[in-house]
């Protein structure tokens, strides 16, 4: 038996004014082993900033200000935090907006569980670098073999979307919305590319 032990489980904050985002979104992080904080107002994170460290910050806050406003504290006050912003908002100036901001990725809402989950791993996977750097082996074979099955996942997703989209009787704002997701798969998969071991 090998005495080494694993990574430690993620440490996620999930911060939301809905109950029902917070509820099912730390649910789920939960259930896939990982250690989960919700909060309802900034002011909730920033008064505890300071003596905790997470490796990563979802954020779906309304108005859109409120998220941007933590995502620029946050980003002062632990500048290799990942966050995670779900925004309605939508068009290039909103995602703009945001990673001006710092945000790590701008993701469109109502977001399937299952890419907030990518997002999450993927920042995860960024904290483990910044922690054990490029000679860890345990960290190599995570990054590999998280990055091929988030790969296979956004394949599909990026797929479908392209196939919705070419469909002529799709309304503006639909195409806007399908636009937003395919552009978001596609910035993942960007994110990916170091990790991958072909």
């Amino acid at each position: 038996m090998s005495d080494q032990a694993g990574p430690p489980a993620p440490h996620v904050l999930v911060v939301a004014n809905s109950e029902t985002t917070l509820t099912v979104l730390s649910e789920h992080l939960t259930q896939l082993g990982h250690i989960v904080a919700v909060a309802h107002y900034t002011v909730e994170v920033l008064a505890h900033s300071a003596d905790r460290q997470w490796d990563a910050v979802v954020i779906d806050l309304t108005p859109e200000t409120l998220a941007l406003e933590l995502v620029r504290e946050l980003k002062v006050r632990q500048t290799e935090l990942a966050t995670i912003v779900l925004s309605s908002a939508r068009g290039t100036g909103s995602i703009r907006a945001g990673l001006e901001a710092g945000a790590y990725l701008w993701l469109p809402a109502p977001c399937p569980i299952e890419v907030i989950t990518i997002a999450v791993l993927r920042a995860y996977e960024r904290r483990l670098l910044q922690r054990h750097g490029n000679g860890d082996p345990r960290r190599e074979g995570i990054s590999s073999a998280v990055a091929h099955t988030i790969n296979n996942q956004l394949a599909g997703i990026i797929g479908l979307t392209q196939l919705h989209i070419t469909d002529e009787t799709l309304s503006p704002d639909l195409r806007a919305d399908l636009e937003v997701i395919l552009q978001s798969a596609r910035a993942l998969g960007d994110l990916l590319k170091p990790l991958r071991r072909d």
